[in-house]
């Protein structure tokens, strides 16, 4: 199993290909990363149901 390339603690989903460099992200770091480029503002997510 490979790890986050960012957070080294989560399985690998996303393998991202940039122009300057590729890396190895789970979902969390994936999205945190797009919205920093995208320049968007994360909602919460609750993690459970009722």
């Amino acid at each position: 199993m490979i790890k986050c390339d960012h957070c080294g603690s989560h399985e690998v989903k996303v393998h991202f290909n940039g122009e300057v460099e590729s890396k190895h992200l789970c979902m969390d770091c994936y999205n945190q990363y797009m919205s920093g480029v995208l320049g968007v503002e994360l909602e919460p997510i609750i993690e459970s149901f009722y």
